[in-house]
């Protein structure tokens, strides 16, 4: 339990060790939730919406683990 803690605690460090990580994080919530509200006001069907939530979800993660190996190369 305790190493899980430690790597959450490890992505939420990479998330925001820098302003612009910090922004990137901002606009991409903000992305996230406009296009989110917009497929569900449309009608669109459920099945497309998931798929968004899942791209969104893949993409980001890919994004943090990135910046996770780069902290982890520069210390």
């Amino acid at each position: 339990m305790n190493t899980m803690l430690h790597y959450f605690h490890e992505l939420r460090e990479a998330r925001i060790a820098t302003g612009r990580r910090r922004i990137y994080n901002w606009i991409s919530a903000s992305v996230f939730l406009g296009v989110l509200i917009a497929l569900a006001v449309s009608g669109t069907h459920i099945a497309l919406i998931f798929a968004f939530i899942c791209f969104d979800l893949i993409v980001d993660t890919a994004i943090v683990y990135s910046w996770v190996r780069r902290d982890a190369l520069d210390a």
